[in-house]
């Protein structure tokens, strides 16, 4: 995660006390998040996390909830489901909040990129970047009805990103390059949107299949290729994805020669007029 949005993680789970969370404060506390237990009298400043389990009190009573952790999300555990202290990790903490919260996950961070799910702050330059008839030559275009994409936009972030953790993705590019002490850069605003990449599902296939985009002016500069590379990396470490594909028209020279560059190799199967490549990760 680039940027930690989350200041405050308040456990009240079944199990741990004061003794079990020092160990994990060291960690937090280097992502800039102060970790305290629910007996702790503490004042909490900025957005706020209270990780519990179903019988904490402070679920009780929304009201004190609320009053304590102003802006704060609740994320509860029941029965089996309570980590181990060990996998409350920042980022997983970061991005339980995020989800909460309807804020984008930042994906990850490759030398010239950053992707992270797609958000409706994005669509302006998507709708410049599609607007170009070379990008819709082999991909479908974007709703004519700013609206419906707008729809489509919030419903994928619904059903996808929450389902599978995983699926087409916004690329920045990186225009400031000096990260701060913790070796992070300071926001996606030092970013500009150049497309999309990802992986996720085409109806009718159980093999995850790669999708790529990239802003004519940002081609031939290896970006395609640093992007998918990353994303393919990702799932397999993130989710066990051990095979994936990418469909493609034949004469998009350019897209083939990706997939080659991949690693990717010609199954010899079509499905509406479009190669199938695929490969072992």
């Amino acid at each position: 995660m680039r940027e930690f949005l989350l200041k405050n993680v308040i456990f009240d789970l079944p199990g741990i006390g004061e003794k079990d969370l020092a160990p994990m404060r060291e960690g937090l506390e280097k992502c800039g998040i102060a970790a305290f237990c629910a007996s702790e009298k503490a004042a909490y400043q900025g957005s706020s996390l209270l990780v519990a389990g179903r019988t904490s009190k402070l679920l009780t009573n929304k009201a004190l909830f609320y009053n304590f952790y102003p802006d704060g999300a609740e994320y509860v555990f029941e029965g089996s489901n309570i980590p181990h202290p060990d996998e409350l990790t920042p980022d997983y903490l970061e991005r339980v909040y995020r989800r909460i919260e309807n804020i984008p996950w930042d994906i990850l961070e490759t030398d010239r990129l950053v992707i992270k799910e797609t958000s409706l702050d994005d669509l302006d330059a998507f709708y410049e970047i599609y607007a170009d008839p070379e990008i819709t030559r082999y991909t479908e275009d974007l709703f004519a009805d700013r609206a419906d994409e707008e729809k489509y936009t919030i419903d994928y972030r619904e059903n996808i990103y929450k389902f599978y953790g995983f699926g087409m993705w916004t690329v920045m590019r990186k225009v400031s390059f000096e990260p701060d002490e913790a070796g992070r850069y300071a926001h996606t605003k030092d970013c500009e949107i150049i497309g999309r990449a990802g992986i996720s599902y085409r109806e009718g296939f159980d093999i995850p299949e790669l999708g790529f985009i990239i802003g004519t002016k940002y081609q031939r500069q290896g970006y395609a290729y640093e992007a998918c590379r990353a994303c393919i990396e990702y799932v397999h470490r993130e989710h066990d994805i051990s095979e994936v594909q990418s469909l493609v028209y034949p004469d998009n020279s350019a897209s083939v020669n990706l997939c080659m560059k991949l690693g990717m190799h010609d199954t010899g199967e079509m499905f509406e007029g479009m190669k199938i490549y695929r490969m072992s990760v």
